[in-house]
């Protein structure tokens, strides 16, 4: 009998399927999910407190012979993480760096526009990412950014472009209202200091997600 799951921080489409035995798509593509996803557009960005049905799993028949042996390949559910790594708003570009997800390390070089893009197992919730000769480094959670319309996700993409420096717990609404302002300077937008819609659509463009 289907059921409801109930959205924590760190959760996404792609760990609870995994965690439940779902691909991704399916739980994302299922009609019951419908409004959330018209809600949220992203599977990987959720917010706590959202309800995502689980469907009941059905079972598959794969005909054999009984005196044969049968592979079955089991599909390791990954989801694409993407980062673009600034120093003084100029992209770190063609640089090695090492990225850490539970224990495992992974080392490559930035793209040209200074982006970090690697396939990551789909339940991983920390990492840490470090470009030693660009004296950068970054702690990771994945899963953990919030929508663009709430004020914890608005907080966390300004943090991540540079533009606000105060904590998510905490009452920071002047010193947000200051970052907005700065952020819709920069970009040619009305200075409301507010969390608009044309503040939130650059946000996602600027931020990548």
């Amino acid at each position: 009998m289907p059921h409801i799951h109930v959205v924590e921080q760190g959760d996404c489409f792609s760990s609870i399927a995994k965690k439940y035995g779902f691909l991704e798509e399916t739980l994302w593509n299922h009609p019951s999910n419908g409004e959330l996803k018209n809600k949220r557009v992203n599977p990987n960005i959720l917010f706590p407190g959202d309800e995502i049905t689980i469907p009941d799993l059905e079972l598959k028949e794969h005909p054999g012979a009984t005196e044969n042996r049968h592979n079955f390949q089991l599909k390791r559910e990954k989801i694409d993480f993407s980062l673009q790594v600034l120093k003084n708003d100029e992209p770190v570009a063609g640089e090695e760096y090492l990225l850490t997800v539970d224990g495992r390390n992974i080392k490559d070089v930035t793209d040209g526009d200074g982006w970090v893009r690697q396939p990551i197992d789909a339940r991983a919730q920390k990492g840490k990412l470090v470009i030693e000769k660009a004296e950068l480094e970054y702690e990771l959670r994945f899963g953990y950014l919030d929508p663009v319309e709430e004020k914890s996700g608005v907080m966390s993409r300004l943090r991540n472009l540079g533009h606000f420096f105060g904590e998510s717990e905490t009452n920071n609404d002047y010193l947000l209202e200051a970052a907005l302002r700065g952020f819709q300077n920069k970009y040619g937008l009305q200075e409301t200091g507010e969390n608009d819609a044309p503040t939130q659509a650059k946000l996602k463009e600027v931020h990548g997600s």
